[in-house]
């Protein structure tokens, strides 16, 4: 066993790369930033394909509504919390009305709701990691998932919960908005507000 570890040390232990038999993709740089404006239109796509599926129109793309799913995002990953309610104790309702945003939408015989609802997921930028030892310590090869496998992620998340699926699939929502944000560890926070 001395021997082993010995050979371990003058040798470096190396664990699978995304190279090894795996079929892994070439990981990306640990410098890359994604494209949170596309990474936001791909959960909007995966989130009207999912309505689709259900027999439900897809949701109109809305600025404010995404202003207000961004900065929560942001908020989320900067201060590295993850809640529908802010530390502060604001929710949903609260950060819509604060960059002025009124959600009422008209039902059947004269009634209306009033007010939005909001689906997160928080996620990573990789689907795996590598760490391979050297002599001069540890160094971390990642498989980065595209923008596209992170929103399939991200939606099929929200349908295997029965409030995020209840809010996604809600007909009387006729529009959303979608914030990404990305913290120093690469976690992903995304945020869906309804209206």
């Amino acid at each position: 066993m001395r021997w082993l570890t010995l050979l371990c040390l003058l040798t470096g232990c190396v664990l699978p790369t995304p190279e090894a038999d795996r079929g892994a993709r070439a990981p990306g740089r640990a410098d890359d930033r994604p494209d949170l404006g596309g990474l936001a239109d791909e959960v909007h796509q995966e989130a009207n394909a999912a309505r689709r599926s259900s027999s439900e129109a897809p949701l109109r793309w809305s600025d404010a509504l995404a202003a207000v799913a961004r900065d929560h995002s942001r908020d989320m990953a900067s201060r590295g919390y993850f809640d529908h309610v802010s530390p502060e104790g604001a929710t949903a309702q609260d950060r819509a009305l604060a960059r002025g945003v009124d959600c009422r939408v008209d039902l059947r015989g004269g009634r209306s709701r009033v007010g939005v609802s909001e689906n997160l997921y928080q996620g990573w930028r990789y689907g795996r990691v590598w760490t391979r030892q050297t002599a001069d310590g540890a160094t971390r090869t990642y498989e980065w998932l595209s923008a596209n496998e992170i929103a399939r992620q991200t939606v099929g998340g929200w349908l295997d919960s029965p409030g995020h699926r209840r809010n996604l699939l809600d007909r009387v929502s006729t529009a959303h908005g979608i914030g990404v944000a990305v913290d120093r560890e690469d976690r992903i926070y995304v945020t869906q507000v309804l209206c």
